[in-house]
């Protein structure tokens, strides 16, 4: 991998489908579709959305698709490359925002294909010509980690209020729910957090203590909750962890039942929107 595979030309088709009263609008669309080949955000997107007005006050907007990419290189790294740096978004060549590897569900393969499913829907009311009340619901499905580190499922409610001041300044406050179902996925990132440093030069953690993994290895998030560690990391990356005394995973006797991730968060965020209205003057000068 000497550049970044997704680097090549794509392809973005959509048909749309409207009723004869305009109350409803379809759309199936796929978005920038190559050979799919893991890259920097090199997403194969297939969705459908639906636009439904039910009167002047009510309407709903409902988008299902799934994305992904091929040959995503599996975290494990049974191999090695990921720790040599043998990849094209290594530290050193993509500093920031580098793409995420895939945890696939065989450890041994050197990559995967990564998908992600999702639902979302929005029931949008009109309360009066300047205020908009809106109702997110969603479920995502990150199967094997690759958009959000941790593979997991998502739902999230979320109540949000658009106001406008003027045609040029809105309002829009908003507070959600998310809850993670299969790992706990919230305040438990390997940055999120102080980890404990390596104090104890062996491998294979018992229950009850916690580990200091190289950031290329990471635990899963469900064995990191309980402070155990999966000794298979231990044996197949040993000489390739940046950790202090050359060993893929140490272990300490700390426990740390708070800093546990969490499969729940709730959040609320106000946005301050300045729009340009453009308006088209007609000409002085008679036609």
């Amino acid at each position: 991998m000497l550049k970044d595979p997704g680097a090549k030309p794509s392809i973005t088709a959509g048909v749309r489908w409207q009723s004869d009263s305009g109350h409803d609008n379809i759309y199936v669309m796929a978005d920038a579709i190559n050979d799919g080949t893991w890259g920097y955000n090199n997403l194969q997107w297939y969705g459908i959305t639906w636009y439904h007005k039910f009167n002047d006050q009510w309407h709903f907007a409902w988008e299902n698709y799934i994305l992904g990419q091929r040959n995503v290189l599996n975290k494990t790294d049974p191999a090695g490359i990921i720790a040599n740096g043998g990849f094209p978004f290594a530290p050193g060549i993509i500093q920031f925002n580098a793409p995420n590897f895939a945890q696939c569900s065989d450890p041994t393969v050197l990559t995967c294909t990564a998908r992600s499913i999702a639902s979302v829907m929005y029931l949008n009311y009109k309360a009066t010509p300047l205020d908009n009340i809106s109702l997110r619901l969603e479920y995502y499905h990150d199967e094997e980690g690759q958009r959000t580190t941790v593979a997991t499922r998502y739902a999230d409610i979320g109540l949000g209020l658009q106001h406008w001041f003027s045609p040029q300044v809105e309002i829009r406050p908003e507070v959600t729910y998310y809850r993670s179902f299969n790992a706990p996925a919230f305040n438990g990132n390997f940055n999120a957090r102080p980890r404990s440093r390596p104090t104890n030069p062996t491998c294979g953690c018992s229950p009850g203590t916690s580990s200091s993994i190289s950031d290329q290895g990471v635990l899963s998030p469900a064995d990191d909750a309980i402070g155990e560690c999966n000794p298979r990391l231990a044996t197949h990356k040993l000489a390739h962890s940046p950790v202090d005394d050359g060993r893929s995973e140490v272990c300490t006797s700390v426990k740390r039942p708070g800093r546990m991730p969490y499969p729940n968060q709730a959040s609320f965020s106000l946005a301050l929107a300045l729009t340009r209205s453009v308006v088209s003057k007609p000409s002085l000068k008679d036609p």
